[in-house]
């Protein structure tokens, strides 16, 4: 037998071989799928390793039926926007309906809370009276913390005055050594109206708007922001890198290793996040994700799980009557619905 005619057999066997199994996986011996779940509009997705197909579908009643599936092992995996997939390997047989019911579970999420905007309620007008008549515009540096109250410095020779306004009063507040626009920062205190924070330089304040008593301490870290925890004179100085719990009684700051921001949420529990940003920490906890990770975590029965993962830039958490809050770089705001 020449060579030729050798070839010839052998890609004319292939060919068939081809066609027998195309025609095997596709057309003559294809089964179908039937899935049932308690609520309808979910997306399936099957993939089969063997021949390197995937099968996507869309079903918009609780009764799906997927048709056309060649006998194979699939990995299928079922989504729906806000529960966490449903992930499972699924073998179709031949001569057979393969019929599979599951469960989704919700999966925790944040949600926008769209606040208003008290500034909205001054006409521009009225602001730059404001403006004007305190020499607010003008003055060495502002801060409008979007409820009712604006704070500003004025230079006083070597010396930074803050005063507070309000719709109806000025008050001098106390006198600061002066230091660069750059270097200073003024925020309301989370979980507590009566105080602000107040940064300057390498020098953090906490004064209180009630009895106009102000606390100093030397904190050599830049304070991204300060939170209550308690009422006994406990916070929670939050900075770039980590956590610090203060305590205005003893004047000391404990460093808090664990979380780089967290809250207490119920009895033994924290609600806390792993930035994008930290690689170390996450594989220490073997989790794989390059986007912000949200847990929860028991300190007493060690229990850890992952609530959600999100790319929002989150700068804050805040609990507020036993919700717990994010905010992002652009300070809008989330409350965090947690299915447990």
């Amino acid at each position: 037998m020449s060579n030729r005619l050798l070839s010839f057999l052998i890609l004319f066997v292939i060919f068939w071989t081809l066609i027998w199994w195309y025609l095997y996986l596709f057309v003559y011996y294809t089964w179908s799928l039937v899935l049932t779940w308690n609520q309808a509009n979910f997306k399936v997705k099957l993939y089969s390793d063997t021949i390197k197909r995937t099968i996507e579908n869309t079903c918009e009643k609780n009764i799906c039926n997927i048709p056309d599936i060649p006998p194979l092992e699939y990995k299928i995996t079922i989504s729906k926007d806000w529960y966490k997939d449903y992930v499972s390997n699924i073998k179709i047989s031949r001569n057979s309906e393969k019929k599979s019911n599951f469960i989704l579970k919700r999966q925790s999420f944040l949600k926008e809370i769209l606040e208003k905007n008290i500034e909205s309620t001054w006409t521009t007008s009225k602001i730059e009276e404001l403006r004007n008549l305190w020499k607010i515009k003008d003055s060495y540096i502002y801060f409008d913390l979007k409820n009712d109250w604006i704070f500003y410095f004025e230079e006083n020779y070597s010396n930074l005055t803050l005063y507070s306004y309000n719709s109806w009063t000025t008050n001098k507040l106390y006198d600061f050594e002066k230091v660069a626009k750059d270097t200073i920062n003024l925020d309301k205190i989370y979980w507590n109206e009566k105080e602000i924070f107040i940064s300057l330089a390498w020098k953090t304040y906490i004064y209180n708007l009630e009895n106009w008593v102000v606390n100093f301490f030397d904190f050599k870290i830049p304070v991204t922001y300060i939170k209550k925890i308690d009422n006994f004179w406990n916070y929670q100085i939050v900075t770039e890198k980590w956590s610090f719990l203060y305590s205005l009684n003893t004047k000391k700051a404990e460093y808090f290793s664990m979380f780089s921001d967290f809250v207490n949420y119920k009895d033994s529990s924290y609600i806390w996040v792993i930035f994008n940003t930290e690689t170390e920490k996450k594989n220490n906890y073997w989790i794989n994700s390059n986007n912000n990770v949200i847990i929860y975590y028991d300190y007493i029965s060690k229990e850890k799980k992952i609530l959600l993962e999100t790319e929002k830039k989150i700068t804050k958490i805040i609990k507020e009557n036993e919700n717990i809050y994010f905010y992002d770089d652009e300070n809008k705001k989330y409350l965090l619905e947690i299915w447990e």
